[in-house]
């Protein structure tokens, strides 16, 4: 909302603008949708060997828009073969490199979208699972979408 005030300095209020007046407003820079995509991965506390590690991983959208072209990508850590992966709404895009990559379509505002990925660890020790999801829209709060959960693996009883 915008207010002109304009400052009358004759007296008894008779004063005129010569010529009226005008405001012009002008965009500088256009806002498009947005929305705050975030992530959370649920993963077992413990690991028994020769167990399939299941992370199960929910993309949400804060809002306040709708967001498209939601693209999951999971890295999965060095000492785990890639077993499967289910998806609550899109594609199974890639598979290899190291990374697991889900096209999830589109997620309206407050929606979400869940992705199980079960892999096979064939290490001892602790993982470093790193999720990253980016949409078409901008990201009100990129920040929120990486998450390093470390998951304690004992020594593993096959090799896949």
């Amino acid at each position: 909302m915008w207010s002109l005030y304009v400052y009358d300095d004759t007296a008894a209020d008779s004063g005129v603008i010569a010529g009226g007046w005008s405001l012009s407003l002008t965009n500088m820079v256009t806002v498009g949708p947005v929305n705050d995509l975030a992530v959370s991965m649920a993963v077992p506390a413990t690991l028994n060997a020769g167990d399939f590690l299941t992370n199960t991983i929910t993309v949400a959208n804060l809002g306040p828009d709708s967001a498209t072209g939601v693209v999951l990508t999971n890295t999965v850590p060095a000492g785990v073969t890639f077993v499967s992966a289910s998806l609550s709404q899109g594609n199974l895009t890639g598979i290899g490199g190291g990374q697991v990559a889900c096209d999830l379509g589109s997620l309206a505002a407050g929606g979400s979208a869940t992705a199980i990925i079960v892999t096979a660890p064939y290490v001892m020790g602790s993982l470093v699972n790193v999720v990253n999801v980016v949409g078409s829209e901008e990201d009100l709060t990129p920040l929120t979408i990486r998450l390093r959960p470390r998951q304690p693996c004992p020594r593993a009883a096959r090799r896949f």
